[in-house]
Parts: structure tokens; sequence; C-alpha cells
């Protein structure tokens, strides 16, 4: 459940209860609810910052939210083997990519900002990511705007220092950026320093506490996205 009146304090808190459940689990267990952690801060950051900018509440919606990507009638007719494009074209429900927004934010019911959240993405997820966000951008919802919201920095740079007002981010990120329409492309990441894999934080020994400056700063950002919306 999202928190109802989300400050400061509470999503803190509701970080600190989320791992420390976590420390006596183990395997796959520990992955899924990391990353359902991850959706609840998102959402809960995104209604704070939502309120700090004075908008009624009854306006803004923040849900999971799937849309198909269908199959591209050209690339149908330069397939070489008929059968195959037979298939296809009988069968074009079976022929869908489906992409999912770990939380879509909806201002009067208009899709605004898409939130991919992660306990931490490395260069491969932001990879994927980066193509979905260019499929939705070409294919549904070409004004969308876009955000990475990871609990860790895995993209290496600067991501993890979480105060700096100027962080310069990666190379190979701002690269990749660089040959996608989506500069738009917002990347929050909202604990201290960057994920090691030996020292995870759902342990007791390399735990992390989130300090309040640093949802103030996630806030910020998302307050920034969402401004010209208000």
């Amino acid at each position: 459940m999202p928190l109802s009146y989300p400050d400061d304090k509470s999503i803190v808190d509701l970080y600190t209860a989320g791992i420390q459940a976590m420390f006596e689990l183990t395997g796959g267990q520990i992955r899924g609810k990391k990353g359902a952690l991850a959706e609840r801060i998102a959402e809960a950051i995104v209604r704070l910052a939502w309120r700090e900018l004075g908008a009624e509440e009854d306006r803004l919606t923040v849900k999971k939210q799937t849309q198909p990507i269908y199959i591209d009638e050209n690339y149908v007719k330069t397939l070489k083997h008929g059968y195959l494009r037979h298939d296809i074209r009988q069968n074009k429900d079976k022929y869908i990519y489906e992409i999912e927004f770990d939380r879509a934010v909806e201002i009067d019911n208009r899709f605004v900002l898409g939130v991919e959240c992660k306990a931490f993405t490395d260069q491969t997820m932001f990879k994927r990511s980066l193509k979905e966000f260019e499929l939705t951008l070409h294919l549904l919802f070409p004004e969308l705007l876009f955000c990475i919201f990871q609990l860790e920095n895995g993209l290496g740079g600067d991501y993890g220092d979480v105060s700096n007002p100027k962080q310069l981010g990666s190379g190979s990120t701002h690269t990749l950026i660089s040959h996608s329409p989506t500069e738009s492309l917002e990347i929050i990441t909202l604990l201290d320093g960057n994920h090691n894999p030996n020292k995870k934080i759902h342990t007791r020994e390399h735990f992390k506490n989130l300090p309040t400056k640093n949802v103030a700063v996630c806030v910020s950002k998302f307050r920034d996205m969402l401004a010209d919306f208000v």
C-alpha cells in the first residue's frame, strides 16, 4: 500500500523497515522485495513532490502500467518465409511486446512520466530501459518524460553523490543517451555511494542508512519534472 501522506521521515522509515525485513531472507526473495520497495519509495516521493508543488492530490495517479507494442507490418513484408508472414498476419495478438512501467505518473488522466524503479541499475539494465523508452516515444507517447529511480548507483560516475547539485553522471551513460531520443531522461539515486555486490545493503553488516536530506534531494528532482503540469 502507498503511504497516504508521505513526508521525508516516513519515506526514511519505509526504506529502513523494508531493508531490515530482508536481513533474514535469501536468494530470489530479496530481489523481488528490493524491486517492490524501490517502487513504493518512488511512488511516495512522487506524491510528496506533487503535494509540495501545491497541486490537488486527486489530479495525481501513480500506478504500475503495461503498454503493448505491436509488430511492424513493414518488417513482416520483408520476411522471406511465407509461412512466417502468414502466421503473423493470422495471429497478430501473439506478436506483441509488452512494456511495463514500474510507476506510471498521470496528471488529470494524462500519462506524463514513466518511472523505472531498480535496486541498482547496471549498463545492461540501462540499455534495455533506454530501448523501451525509445519505443514508447516512437509508437505511443511522443511527449512522455522518463526517470530511472535506483536505490543504489550501478551506472558508474557520480550518480551516487546524491547531494551534489552538479552531477556529471557517467561517460558511457551519457553516450548511450546521446544516441537516443530520450533527452528528458532523469537518473535519480536514493543512497550515497555505489552498489557493491560484495557489500549488499540488505545484510546487517552492510546496511546503509538513508539520510532525510537524500529524500529531500530526490523530491526536489521529481518536483522539477512535474512542475509544468501543475
